[in-house]
């Protein structure tokens, strides 16, 4: 093989890479992304982020769940509260309610709209509260988020 075919395969292989990684790119832009996964041995809350056109509302959904031996409390008020946005974008409420949605799980849907494109950071403070077969604790952990304008 010589010196020239080499240097042409190599720039055709790291060129096949490069528009992989930039078609992969586009592909994961598109979707909803999370932000996080939390959690300690009773709970773990995940957060997947907004994705919207500029002035359509979008969804920041947070789902907190139950450990094994846990069941989420449907007789406490689930909530999001103190929620901000930074950047150009209107949040449709300050506090959102939580839902039972089964014994394990809480599903909360912050409606946030992109008056820009650009990503918008979007924080509160998500309030729940867990049992296990001895007691019930309650939880406040930090909202981090972001609601992207496209």
């Amino acid at each position: 093989m010589t010196g020239k075919l080499r240097k042409l395969l190599a720039l055709s292989a790291a060129f096949t890479t490069t528009l992989a990684v930039c078609v992969a790119s586009t592909a994961l832009a598109s979707e909803p992304t999370t932000a996080a996964t939390v959690g300690d041995d009773s709970y773990s809350v995940k957060v997947d982020n907004a994705r919207s056109k500029v002035n359509k509302s979008g969804t920041i959904t947070v789902t907190v769940t139950a450990a094994e031996g846990y069941k989420a409390n449907d007789a406490y008020p689930n909530k999001i509260k103190d929620l901000a946005v930074d950047g150009k974008a209107k949040l449709e409420a300050e506090t959102v309610a939580g839902r039972v949605t089964d014994k394990h799980t809480i599903v909360y849907e912050v409606k946030v709209t992109p008056k820009k494109a650009g990503d918008h950071k979007v924080s509160g403070e998500i309030k729940f509260s867990v049992c296990n077969a001895d007691s019930c604790t309650m939880k406040k952990v930090p909202l981090k988020a972001t609601a992207t304008g496209v």
